[in-house]
């Protein structure tokens, strides 16, 4: 019935028969079933022929597949190519491909996913951290097309954790400032916080008195949540949807089992 139903335009069922000639071996049958849609210059059909492809091993045929409907102008080829070329060592092209587009959102993060690989995590943090501080959303969502200021704090923070580096506001700003940046980051950012801080700290008591303490979540709580049991949920307390420490501190100060 599959077989029969995969011929005249029927794309689920011509994709299911494509999978299980593909699962048998046959290779050339598979492809044939998906050409046609795929001719038609359809990017559903081409990425699945460009996942076949992959799956058998046959990469430069994929990337060809891709590329060529990128020359033709759909706009999710490009990410896709990228991500197909640092999969398979071209991590370095990938990211000259991408590194003009920093200011497209989803450009953006296939962006961060490839620039480790090539060692290039720098150059992709500084045109994040470029758009952090001058770009300034009018009218969200539309006005950035969705890519906005918490988004892009949001990725540079995915590149800072890869580097070993605490992100602090003072990666986003050329004037450290301690403890107010830390509540005026985007919500994205304040929740990463949380969670480093919280991971770090575990059970222990917390000590003001160390070097980095002022830069943490924890430095926003009052001293009556510095003890062991109550670290934890200090750090995982609604600070991260509340817009400042007061609404934190009240909270804080009679801690309930679970919660803050």
């Amino acid at each position: 019935m599959v077989e029969e139903q995969a011929g005249p335009g029927e794309w689920f069922c011509a994709q299911a028969w494509a999978g299980l000639l593909a699962e048998q071996g046959r290779q050339t049958q598979a492809l044939e079933v998906i050409a046609p849609y795929a001719a038609t210059g359809w990017w559903t059909a081409v990425v699945e022929v460009a996942e076949l492809l992959e799956g058998w091993g046959r990469i430069e045929e994929a990337i060809e597949t891709v590329r060529a409907r990128m020359a033709l102008g759909h706009p999710d080829a490009l990410q896709h190519y990228a991500r197909l070329l640092a999969r398979h060592g071209r991590a370095q092209e990938s990211s000259t491909l991408l590194l003009p587009h920093a200011g497209d959102g989803s450009l953006a993060r296939a962006l961060v996913e490839v620039t480790g690989a090539a060692g290039r995590d720098e150059e992709a943090a500084e045109l994040l951290t470029t758009r952090i501080q001058a770009h300034r959303c009018s009218d969200f969502p539309w006005c950035c097309r969705g890519f906005d200021t918490d988004t892009a704090v949001g990725l540079l923070a995915t590149i800072r954790e890869r580097q070993g580096k605490p992100l602090t506001r003072r990666l986003v700003s050329p004037t450290p400032q301690p403890l107010k940046p830390i509540m005026t980051t985007p919500r994205r950012c304040r929740r990463h916080l949380a969670h480093r801080d919280a991971a770090a700290q575990g059970d222990t008591p917390f000590d003001r008195r160390t070097p980095g303490a002022a830069a943490t979540v924890l430095a926003l709580l009052p001293a009556t949540c510095d003890t062991r049991r109550s670290v934890r949920a200090g750090a995982w307390c609604r600070m991260i949807h509340v817009p400042d420490a007061r609404h934190v501190r009240s909270r804080c100060i009679r801690p309930v089992p679970g919660r803050c």
